[in-house]
């Protein structure tokens, strides 16, 4: 099997950023747009303050709401989305050094996946 050089690496994970930045800001300005054609002339009352509706506290919800076209969804999805794109970077990044047998790296590699992960899903909230 043929290792990936650290051009080829450094190659997959610069499309991997550019593509997940972009993806999520086009989902992001979608939903934003959405929620200014549907909600864009109800006025804003700061004297109330509601808090986040249930359906964007757990990804199952926000993922159903979104596709169901609820304009907030879509923007959380997005926002969820450019959140993911540095996991997957790290998960990349561990693949590439775990195929190079760079041990090291591995390591170093998946102890900043797994703080990621952690942060992102919450695990000890």
């Amino acid at each position: 099997m043929r290792t990936l050089t650290d051009y080829e690496i450094e190659s997959l994970i610069s499309r991997l950023l550019k593509v997940g930045i972009a993806l999520s800001s086009i989902i992001v300005i979608l939903g934003g747009v959405l929620f200014l054609l549907h909600e864009g002339d109800i006025p804003v009352k700061y004297h109330i303050f509601l808090g986040e509706p249930d359906y964007l506290k757990d990804l199952g919800d926000v993922e159903r709401s979104a596709l169901e076209g609820q304009p907030v969804a879509i923007i959380q999805w997005g926002v969820i989305l450019l959140i993911a794109t540095p996991i997957a970077r790290e998960l990349l990044c561990f693949i590439g050094f775990l195929l190079r047998g760079e041990w090291k790296f591995v390591f170093i590699t998946l102890f900043t996946s797994l703080l990621l992960l952690i942060s992102f899903f919450g695990l000890f909230a």
